[in-house]
């Protein structure tokens, strides 16, 4: 569950190590999940890197610390932290690896790019 204020790790090699969730696009009250398009502000970043300090992008949410149930038989899964992709203004990732694994939802969220890019897929 990813609302306004929650501090994010990035997980990809555009240059952002911590981003700040500003607004979840397209829910009215819910907080944002797996698969959710957030805007994002850079905290801390690399220097000499695509992204700089107190840059707002684009995000999608990879991984989060609440259980996501998978079916019926009761089957959850949960990550250690929450984790977020800088995307470009296409919805293209802005790295061009990711670290770590992703969940399977992006799947049905149509983001094909990020899911052949990471390690593994949960």
């Amino acid at each position: 569950m990813v609302q306004m204020k929650t501090r994010l790790h990035v997980s990809d090699n555009a240059g952002a190590l911590i981003a700040e969730c500003i607004k979840v696009l397209r829910k009215k009250k819910n907080p944002g999940s797996v698969g959710d398009t957030i805007v994002v502000a850079i905290k801390r970043a690399y220097p000499k890197k695509k992204v700089k300090t107190h840059d707002v992008h684009r995000g999608v949410i990879v991984k989060t610390k609440k259980k996501i149930l998978r079916n019926q038989s009761g089957i959850s899964v949960s990550f250690s932290k929450n984790s977020v992709v800088i995307l470009d203004k296409k919805n293209n990732p802005l790295g061009n690896r990711i670290k770590g694994s992703v969940c399977k939802e992006l799947r049905k969220k149509k983001f094909m790019k990020i899911i052949s890019m990471a390690s593994s897929i949960l």
